[in-house]
């Protein structure tokens, strides 16, 4: 074998090793092979990538903060690496868990350090839809906003450039309190998903629920119920767009269901609000206890 595959080989086998061992709960016999490694074939791709290893398994007992040093230091340290980004948008994810505003702003700088320093990498659509979401949790709308805009400018034919659509009809939609004229332009995009074809089947159905709900909560129920029956139809009793929605897309079916029956009760029409209760219950979509619970309410003669 040459002396450059044989080495490969031997530092891949103890990173497997190590990897065993941690998985076994023999954690310091892990840690000191991974330091072993390190020393070992210093720079080479398992060195490397012993770094993403030691801090995921820190990151899943709750040490984010040694988990998040690590990562940097695989950044700083190996900048030419293929892992160099990834542990970037690692790093920041370990600083978001930690859940408190400045921990979002950290992520944030970490994610814009990561956009910065490899503005051709792939993670780079995920970083910047990261840091929309950030501003979002940091009640920083109007930025939000700037953010999803520019990564849909950027990446227009992204495939996931689906969730950053939602993200911004998201983001425009929860505006509309400040600013109503934002609510035309939230409904437009809504409406524009649910239609996309190429949009996986589970944005498209949280982009007709999310639709009826804009439109339920500005006073329009008839428009309301119009828009969330035609989620139903199309992605619940369509048997073959049923299937190309997973656990995601069952629980916007069922949220669809119960905010139309109410919508229904409030209008109203019992009957039409029993059908959808039922509905949820022979589906199996989500929302299960909430329908039965008003099935109870509805024989019971309440609203």
């Amino acid at each position: 074998m040459p002396a450059a595959l044989r080495q490969e080989a031997a530092g891949t086998a103890r990173l497997v090793r190590a990897q065993a061992l941690l998985a076994l709960g023999r954690e310091p016999e892990g840690m000191a092979e991974l330091e072993a490694l390190r020393g070992a074939f210093p720079g080479s791709d398992p060195a490397v990538y012993s770094f993403i290893i030691q801090a995921k398994f820190l990151a899943d007992r709750g040490q984010t903060v040694e988990a998040q040093q690590l990562l940097i230091e695989l950044a700083e340290r190996y900048e030419d690496s293929q892992y160099a980004a990834y542990a970037l948008y690692e790093a920041a994810g370990n600083a978001e868990r930690r859940g408190e505003d400045k921990h979002y702003e950290e992520a944030f700088r970490i994610l814009h350090d990561l956009v910065e320093r490899f503005p051709r990498n792939e993670l780079v659509f995920y970083a910047q839809l990261k840091q929309g979401d950030l501003l979002r949790k940091l009640n920083q709308l109007g930025p939000a906003q700037v953010i999803y805009e520019s990564v849909l400018n950027r990446f227009p034919a992204h495939r996931d450039a689906p969730l950053a659509e939602l993200a911004l009809a998201d983001t425009l939609f929860a505006q509309v309190t400040a600013d109503a004229s934002r609510l035309g332009s939230a409904l437009a995009r809504y409406e524009r998903l649910f239609d996309l074809p190429s949009a996986p089947g589970e944005v498209r159905v949280e982009a007709g629920f999310k639709e009826g709900y804009a439109l339920a909560t500005r006073g329009n129920s008839p428009e309301a119920r119009r828009a969330l029956w035609l989620v139903v139809d199309r992605f619940l009793l369509d048997e073959a767009a049923r299937a190309t929605i997973g656990e995601k897309g069952r629980y916007w079916l069922g949220r669809t269901l119960l905010v139309y029956a109410d919508l229904c009760e409030k209008a109203k029409s019992p009957q039409e609000a029993r059908e959808a209760y039922e509905l949820v219950l022979r589906s199996g979509v989500w929302g299960e206890n909430t329908a039965k619970a008003a099935l109870e309410r509805l024989a019971g003669g309440g609203r």
